[in-house]
């Protein structure tokens, strides 16, 4: 999975892929500025606080694509860790990089999921579709069509 830091134009919108629960969960934490210390360990923290007293836990991607600067890859591996945090994160502040993921990728604000759902919950995951969201370019299509 390929996750990426951006800063959107408009206001965050709950319901609306933006990771907005995270984004409270952080706020309750620390406020307005992340503490200075080991993404990896600060990811922990928010994945135990966002997911306390919750049957299924929320994924860890969000966090990671807050936590760490720039763009990262995220290889998850079923055997590590139960599937919950990536075996091996790749992260890039490349600024030749940056300039082109700005180029190429545009946030547009949509309307908000309605009102029950919960991907996490509904679990309508099916493996061929996830195996399609590994490379960037062909990721990006994919979660189009998905």
């Amino acid at each position: 999975m390929v996750v990426v830091s951006l800063e959107p134009r408009f206001r965050f919108m709950d319901r609306s892929g933006m990771a907005t629960s995270t984004r409270k969960t952080i706020a309750r934490l620390w406020g307005d500025r992340l503490p200075d210390e080991d993404p990896a360990v600060l990811v922990r923290e928010i994945f135990r606080e966002e997911n306390r007293d919750r049957p299924d836990p929320s994924g860890s991607q969000d966090m990671i694509g807050l936590v760490y600067p720039g763009i990262s890859r995220l290889d998850y591996d079923a055997r590590y860790e139960g599937g919950v945090f990536p075996a091996h994160i790749e992260s890039s502040q490349d600024p030749a990089t940056a300039r082109w993921v700005e180029k190429v990728l545009h946030i547009l604000p949509v309307g908000q999921s309605p009102d029950g759902c919960d991907p996490p919950e509904q679990k309508r995951l099916d493996p061929a579709w996830i195996r399609r969201l590994g490379a960037l370019g062909a990721s990006l299509n994919a979660c189009m069509d998905c």
